[in-house]
């Protein structure tokens, strides 16, 4: 290129690193005529090539991708994503309602949401503020704007070497749109078949230059309506319960000394029925009555009850929210700018999981909450929930997240091919979380009076409580009078100086140039749950958290190279070392990769890529201050030793109440791994291409909370002797000594033998294991009809295990036995067809059989179609029509799956089929 044919220089980033290219209008013609391509960055890579495709697979889901398959979210498009195989928390689910409302996940390769990374235009933005399921931080990707993402690009492997922590089972790198001219404005209207979940979408996006400053950007409104569980047909009763339809127990008194229901009287539920919607009835339990001596038996036990009342829980959150995303430019010379990237939203969530509820509660340091009552001389306990009737309508939590990130720095060349970036990166994420609940003492002095002294033979607290209190309808003054609102104000943020520098001709070799980037971060990160200081106390009934706080920094030092060692072999390789300083400790961790490309024709390439990983101690896992949660299990050596012939559901001792003891541990170690894939691309052409590559990770050290229910059910397989299929367990091994030591059983009272308290910690677990194969692929064809274009993805995992400790028997969490619901297999597919600005496409997603419920089969695999009809009016205005959900489908039936809403809400939903009316239009620059 001659002095006087040499281009202005044009600097884009990409993935948060530079990248240099030519403007199309300003490229010189190769020597066959066309023109070059442009130099692109690789998620998973720093230096520039004109290559797509690297040594490790990339998989790429650009805007139009987004548009014809239907995706209205970024949890739907990622849900989509066969390498996204992780059980994560539904919002409908109890602990996402508990610990993180409104937020979701991405897993892939089922390692656990922390272990993927999840950028923004390449850079790491905050962490939801509060823990996942009250354990280790993650990133939040519902607060995304889907419609004003340019690209999403998925690194399946380990990434440590490039991105540093985190980065072990893969990235998921978000790239908003920043290419823009005019104005475009797009309106989305939703809704669906069955009633409920309606949403309203606009987003506006546009750019604009002025001299040497420039601007692209866009805003986003949306506005989700909540979509009720009542409106479903197959979970708005007890009734849809495959295995019991007995009511829900509204107004129970439990008899401790028989073991027995005491009866309201049919009378007494009557003069309640008005409540719950008018669905209050006298029901019934088998053999929680008096003892029956012609039957032999145990008789019914009767309470006050509602099937309805299950239904008071949403399936989709209520949403608004406003978001933006922008970013200035002003080009000091042909060969340097200055930038600054910034987002800005503000979301207000709504969701319900339950009714609220209470129980005659000592402290929440005590499961055994009965009490001897005077008045008619028995050991009581006394339970409720209350109906929208008492409360003023249904009591929703509230959440209100503010996120905000802002990058301000300098990009630019000098010298031959040499590329620069400096940038300071500040991320925000802000909550305002409120959850109803009842004030203990105020509850226990409406409900059962003063108490009158500790009963001296049952040691029991002593209450002159008349049951006729228990069975009267609230009115909303009276419950506001026991009830409040707790207010967390959690906060996490994160600070990142970042420097690049890359060269991708650093200098020749006889089969071509040699590339090479480098980096230097220097960063600090940190969170603050802020709870309400009286849910660190017994204040409210059931609900004793812990505090967290804490903060780290973090340094890092690392570089790349790609070397073509002959004109069809190109080997590449990078090396990291990052520092992290918190608690008084410093974690240092070297991690590396290596990969080859082969390309013996210009139409094939065999790859491979083996790297390492790691994960700094989670702070929250570090930082958690000691508190007592009260929570639930099922005693399964109680079950299966007292009661062997009832359901787990059905068990008396199922869904005991008891004490979760949790604290922090500062002294965890990292978290390591490392990946190989390995595999080949065949594209004879831009129409055609064909992928399949196997893959391979290895977690070591990892950290996790233990699980209070694996745990229960290890000590009832250790005190047995057997699991529940028969195999035997060794009482002295490893785990069995570890579960019996954590688990606590009250030694006398009324509760003797049943569990009193667990005991839970995050620890460095042994390893965690997986590998599989994925398939890609894409083909188009022309005909004189139009272009019809086939997308294929499918991803088949060969065998995931774990083993918590060294010397135990190993896990295979693809069992139906295993207690983890992982697919095996998940595919994708896509048919479209376009001619003449009208395109029809239909999609589809297939999960792989999932364990049933009581975990001793497996269920049916799932299907889920999707359709999309566009047509551009003009050049300038576009409409679609798209129906998710095309057939109807409900989530995959399972006779045993008695526990709420009575399918896997992890991976399937009910809400059905839905319709989306979206309209583009676009005012000045170039056609849609």
């Amino acid at each position: 290129m001659t002095a006087a044919t040499q281009p202005r220089l044009k600097f884009l980033l990409s993935c948060g690193y530079l990248a240099l290219s030519l403007p199309a209008h300003a490229q010189t013609a190769a020597s066959d005529g066309t023109e070059p391509p442009a130099e692109i960055i690789v998620t998973g890579s720093r230096i520039p090539t004109i290559k797509d495709q690297g040594p490790s697979p990339v998989t790429s889901v650009d805007a139009d991708t987004i548009r014809a398959n239907g995706y209205t979210s970024v949890p739907e498009l990622l849900a989509s994503l066969t390498q996204n195989s992780g059980e994560t928390q539904s919002p409908q689910s109890g602990s996402s309602a508990d610990f993180t409302p409104g937020a979701q996940q991405v897993d892939l390769r089922g390692l656990g949401p922390n272990h993927t990374l999840v950028l923004v235009n390449g850079r790491r933005i905050a962490d939801f503020p509060l823990p996942y399921i009250g354990r280790s931080n993650f990133t939040d990707i519902s607060n995304i704007p889907v419609s004003l993402i340019e690209k999403v690009e998925i690194l399946t492997g380990a990434a440590s070497a490039i991105y540093g922590s985190d980065a072990i089972a893969g990235v998921v790198n978000f790239r908003m749109k920043d290419k823009l001219d005019g104005l475009t404005l797009d309106y989305r209207h939703g809704r669906t078949e069955h009633g409920g979940g309606t949403s309203n979408r606009f987003t506006a996006t546009g750019g604009f230059s002025a001299g040497r400053l420039n601007f692209a950007g866009g805003i986003e409104y949306l506005d989700q309506r909540p979509l009720w569980a009542y409106d479903r047909a197959v979970q708005d009763s007890t009734d849809d319960n495959p295995v019991s339809t007995i009511a829900r127990r509204t107004f129970l008194r439990y008899s401790i000394e028989n073991d027995t229901y005491i009866d309201p009287g049919a009378a007494t539920c009557a003069s309640l029925s008005n409540l719950n919607r008018g669905s209050t009835i006298y029901a019934s339990r088998p053999r929680y009555g008096d003892f029956d001596v012609d039957l032999d038996d145990y008789g019914p036990g009767y309470y006050c009850g509602s099937k309805r009342s299950i239904g008071y829980g949403t399936i989709i959150s209520g949403r608004k929210g406003f978001n933006s995303f922008g970013n200035f430019t002003y080009e000091l010379s042909d060969t340097a700018k200055l930038f600054t990237e910034f987002q800005f939203g503000i979301s207000k969530v709504r969701l319900m999981y339950d009714v609220t509820s209470w129980a005659f509660e000592s402290s929440s340091s005590s499961s055994d909450n009965s009490f001897y009552n005077a008045f008619d001389d028995t050991i009581d306990d006394w339970s409720r929930q209350f109906s929208p009737e008492e409360t003023g309508g249904f009591e929703m939590q509230r959440s209100k997240q503010t996120t905000m990130s802002i990058t301000p720095g300098v990009r630019g060349s000098f010298g031959n091919s040499w590329n620069y970036e400096a940038s300071l990166n500040y991320s925000r994420y802000k909550s305002v979380v409120r959850w109803p609940q009842i004030v203990n003492s105020k509850a226990i002095a409406f409900y059962l009076g003063p108490q009158l002294g500790v009963d001296d033979d049952s040691g029991y607290p002593i209450f002159n409580a008349n049951p006729a209190r228990l069975y009267t309808a609230l009115t909303e003054a009276q419950y506001d009078s026991i009830s409040a609102d707790t207010v967390y104000n959690p906060v996490s943020w994160t600070s990142n100086l970042q420097a690049t520098l890359s060269n991708g001709e650093l200098f020749q070799l006889p089969a071509g140039p040699v590339g090479f980037a480098a980096v230097a971060e220097y960063g600090k990160q940190g969170y603050d749950l802020r709870p309400d200081p009286l849910a660190l106390t017994d204040y409210y009934y059931s609900w004793k958290d812990s505090d967290g706080s804490g903060k780290r920094s973090h340094a890092a030092i690392g570089g790349e190279v790609r070397v073509p060692v002959l004109s069809f072999l190109t080997l590449n390789g990078a090396g990291r070392y990052d520092t992290f300083g918190f608690a008084g400790r410093d974690v240092g961790k070297f991690t590396y990769n290596g990969g080859v490309e082969l390309r013996p024709t210009n139409s094939l390439l065999v790859r491979a890529a083996y790297g390492t990983g790691f994960r700094a101690p989670d702070l929250h896992y570090v930082f958690t201050g000691p508190g007592n949660v009260q929570s639930s299990v099922d005693d399964y050596f109680l079950c299966r030793t007292e009661e062997p012939d009832e359901d787990i559901g059905d068990c008396s001792y199922s869904g005991s109440g008891v004490v979760v003891s949790r604290s922090g541990n500062r002294n965890l170690r990292p978290e390591t791994g490392r990946t190989l894939t390995a595999g080949a691309v065949f594209s004879p052409s831009p129409r055609f291409m064909l992928s399949v590559d196997y893959f391979r990770v290895t977690l070591d050290n990892q950290v996790d909370d233990l699980s209070i229910d694996t745990l229960v059910r290890d000590e009832a397989d250790c005190r047995i002797g057997q699991t529940e299929n028969g195999a035997t367990v060794n009482i002295n091994s490893p785990t069995c000594q570890d579960a019996i030591a954590r688990i606590s059983r009250f030694a006398s009272g009324g509760l003797a033998g049943q569990i009193s308290a667990i005991a839970v910690n995050p620890i460095n677990i042994a390893r965690e294991k997986t590998s599989g194969i994925d398939f890609a692929f894409r083909g188009s064809l022309p005909t004189g009809i139009g272009t019809f274009t086939l997308s294929l993805g499918h991803s088949h995992v060969l065998d995931h295990s774990f083993q918590q400790y060294p010397g135990d028997p190993i896990i295979n969490k693809l069992a139906f036995d295993s207690g983890y619901y992982l697919p095996r297999d998940k595919s994708t597919g896509s048919i479209s067809w376009e001619d003449k600005g009208l395109q029809l496409t239909l999609s589809g997603t297939r999960l792989g059989k999932l364990p049933n419920f009581d975990e001793d089969a497996f269920g049916k695999a799932s299907y889920l179609f999707n359709s999309t009809l566009q047509y551009d009016f003009t050049d300038h205005l576009r409409g679609s029509l798209t129906i998710r959900n095309l057939l109807d489908t409900m989530p995959v039936k399972d006779p045993t799956w008695s526990s709420y809403p009575y399918y896997n809400a992890s991976w399937y939903d009910s809400v059905g089929r839905s319709f989306f009316l979206q309209l583009t239009y676009k005012l000045g620059g170039e056609k849609l």
